[in-house]
């Protein structure tokens, strides 16, 4: 009974056995774009605008469920606020940026605190760009990048606390299989935070037809329709895992009157009809954070 039970739980196994989630046409792409990947004002300055938003809704992830699931006491309340009033509320937390590209992201979130961020990218321009530009901050001791797969990562055996994919999952060849991989990447507790656009007539327009093709504010090609990722597909493969769950979901638009991405709110179903993020958890046991726990009040006695 208990490899049978072992087998469904893991039903993408053999999947990440067999096939690679890497693109050469997705990366052949990437590798075009390496020149603009710190350009502000280039190619990929919608994605530098959206890097704002995609901290804040990390932030809001991860200081809601950690609220949550604090003791309500005036101790763990006063640890909690410090945290995260400071700009360090990364502390103690190990980071997997997953198709880092340039590192626009990684950079962020290794300031944030965190005890480690490793960027990773199959791009080997990219990954060069992103060595270069953190060069340029010798306090980013702690970001380090890999020219490198997800897949590739669970043969080092290593777990996250926090796993970012965004703007990658419409990109990879075996999407189901690839967000398995980042299931077992994860920690007991960790976070998945994934940003991805939804398969609607509203998001090929918006997308290809005025954000490529009329306006070029991205670059050309730089989405495929077809593979694009419905939010009800996702919910689908989480609910045949039952370690991890979905724990929030909002839509982001771009608002060019204002020249800026606003995170809608969780109950705008229609803002989710086009560019969306979504908040995946890993179960934690009640022991480990009962040890947890127990360990904050020796630190703060």
């Amino acid at each position: 009974m208990r490899k049978i039970k072992k087998k469904i739980q893991n039903p993408f196994k053999h999947l990440i056995k067999r096939y690679s989630s890497a693109s050469f046409i997705e990366t052949q792409h990437f590798d075009n774009l390496s020149e603009d990947w710190w350009n502000l004002q280039g190619r990929l300055k919608l994605l530098h605008k959206m890097n704002n938003v995609r901290i804040e809704y990390i932030k809001q992830c991860l200081m809601r469920e950690e609220q949550k699931n604090s003791y309500n006491d005036e101790m763990t309340n006063d640890v909690f606020k410090r945290k995260f009033s400071t700009g360090k509320w990364l502390s103690n937390k190990c980071v997997l940026d997953v198709g880092c590209g340039g590192g626009i992201l990684s950079e962020l979130l290794s300031r944030l605190g965190a005890l480690s961020v490793l960027g990773i990218d199959i791009s080997s321009k990219a990954i060069e760009v992103a060595q270069m530009h953190r060069k340029k901050d010798p306090s980013l001791t702690n970001l380090i990048y890999q020219k490198t797969t997800a897949e590739a990562l669970l043969n080092e055996k290593k777990q996250y606390d926090l796993i970012t994919a965004m703007e990658i999952i419409e990109h990879v060849n075996h999407p189901k299989a690839f967000i398995s991989t980042l299931f077992d990447l994860l920690k007991p507790g960790g976070f998945l935070i994934l940003s991805t656009i939804e398969k609607t007539l509203l998001s090929f327009f918006l997308t290809i037809i005025i954000a490529e093709r009329l306006f070029q504010l991205v670059p050309n090609s730089t989405h495929t329709w077809s593979k694009f990722i419905k939010r009800s597909e996702i919910k689908t493969w989480v609910s045949q895992y039952p370690d991890v769950s979905i724990i929030d979901c909002r839509g982001v638009i771009f608002l060019p009157w204002k020249n800026q991405w606003k995170i809608m709110d969780q109950n705008a179903i229609w803002a989710q009809q086009c560019n969306y993020f979504m908040a995946i958890q890993k179960k934690k046991n009640q022991g480990i954070i009962k040890k947890n726990y127990q360990k904050s009040k020796e630190n703060q006695s």
